[in-house]
């Protein structure tokens, strides 16, 4: 798995991990823990109809502050585990801070250490989007040489490429390459 986190510098950071797990979360979870040294919780949740709709989508990440007691972590994670799955709690109308306010609401009191003040950091509405164009496809192409696009437009009238993430196809011919095949 490759996780890329903008950090505000010239070039993203990018690091490669790992996939162990059977789901997403627990892969970015681990991530954290082995890479970053966060013990984190992610709980992702998709709804949709037979015919593609979405019906509720939502997600959530606890992330243990430095110094805490990482046994609140674990507390949190067996309360995650008890609870209805999320998506059958957003399907039932709950909010995603209603789902939060569900882990933390009792949990085993008796050491107050374990149990921690939450902040919610930070809330997004997130659409489905992919910002592929017909150009990165074609300078992506042009990476193949002037050699062999020739190759491949003599055995072919056209390129056709898809994209990996929408599914959007671009179709592109030997026109689309005069520049570089005249040189």
């Amino acid at each position: 798995m490759r996780i890329i986190k903008d950090m505000g510098l010239k070039e993203p950071y990018v690091a490669i991990t790992n996939v162990d797990y059977s789901s997403l979360p627990d892969d970015i979870s681990a991530y954290f823990y082995n890479s970053e040294q966060i013990p984190t919780i992610i709980s992702l949740a998709c709804e949709d109809t037979n015919d593609g709709k979405i019906l509720c989508a939502g997600a959530f990440m606890v992330q243990l502050l430095p110094g805490a007691d990482e046994d609140f972590i674990t507390k949190l994670e067996r309360k995650a585990e008890a609870i209805r799955p999320m998506n059958e709690l957003m399907k039932g109308g709950m909010s995603l801070e209603q789902i939060i306010n569900l882990l933390y609401d009792d949990m085993d009191t008796a050491d107050d250490s374990l149990v921690e003040e939450y902040e919610i950091l930070e809330e997004k509405e997130l659409k489905y989007n992919c910002d592929c164009n017909s150009e990165r496809f074609q300078r992506g192409i042009m990476t193949l040489g002037k050699e062999e696009l020739k190759h491949i437009f003599e055995e072919e009238k056209e390129i056709e490429a898809e994209c990996q993430f929408c599914g959007k196809k671009y179709k592109f011919t030997e026109n689309d390459f005069e520049d570089i095949l005249k040189k």
